[in-house]
């Protein structure tokens, strides 16, 4: 057996062991959970999949950077005494997690098994699983933390929202209705100057209008499809106008 097929070999063997390690860098973000619980579930996912027994996982809120990083994180020191005493594997989301320290390998023992979970590409199953299950938590944290900080803001009289965005949103329906009823009017009035409904065809009405200068609410030349149902209100409106609306027309009577 190669090294390649007893490494795969291994990696289906179930039952090995793991220790989990999560950090983040403030107190602030240990606090909120968010980030520390996304790393816990990926690891949990991954030792899932992957066929370890996942014994422990320590945590740290301190930074990864500096030579002296490592002496200051209890957490870390934990979990590294623990995997060297059960033999197992020390399981991290991402490297940066672990340490953001160039030298950290010379700091621990060579012969200590670390696998980054986000970067693991020989389980790629598990690793895939355990990134959903990342995503999937943070976004759970988030909602949660979202909807009790609004909850907190309410309770001590916080409006959320601008009223005025109401105005401007009415006003600007109001505007919206004035343009679509000035093309209409324009539309109306080359119909009735082609004077018979019947041959106001699609294509016809698009060239007429480009002709003219006249463009869609949005801009744009008019087409078959762009022309098709402000064509289709505008012969309604003709129709249902009568002798009554527009008998001082000058081109009245002639369709």
């Amino acid at each position: 057996m190669n090294i390649t097929q007893q490494q795969a070999h291994d990696d289906q063997q179930p039952h090995k062991l793991a220790v989990g390690y999560v950090r983040v860098s403030t107190e602030g973000q240990q606090q909120n959970g968010i980030s520390l619980d996304a790393q816990r579930k990926a690891i949990e996912e991954f030792a899932e999949k992957a066929g370890f027994s996942l014994i422990e996982i320590y945590e740290d809120a301190a930074s990864g950077v500096g030579e002296r990083n490592l002496h200051r994180r209890v957490g870390l020191q934990r979990a590294l005494e623990h995997v060297v005493a059960c033999d197992g594997h020390l399981l991290v989301w991402s490297w940066d997690r672990l340490s953001r320290y160039s030298a950290f390998e010379k700091q621990v023992a060579k012969s200590l098994r670390i696998i980054s979970v986000a970067d693991e590409e020989r389980i790629s199953s598990a690793a895939r699983a355990a990134h959903l299950k990342r995503a999937e938590a943070l976004a759970e944290g988030i909602s949660k933390a979202t909807k009790k900080g609004m909850a907190q803001k309410k309770a001590e009289g916080a409006v959320f929202g601008n009223s005025e965005i109401r105005k401007v949103q009415l006003l600007g329906t109001a505007a919206n209705a004035r343009a679509a009823e000035a093309l209409q009017q324009q539309i109306m009035e080359v119909l009735r100057e082609l004077g018979n409904l019947s041959s106001a065809t699609r294509r016809t009405m698009a060239r007429l209008l480009n002709e003219k200068g006249i463009r869609t609410l949005h801009g744009k030349p008019w087409t078959e499809s762009r022309v098709t149902i402000p064509l289709r209100k505008a012969k309604a409106r003709l129709k249902g106008e009568g002798p009554g609306d527009y008998s001082d027309h000058p081109n009245f009577g002639i369709f």
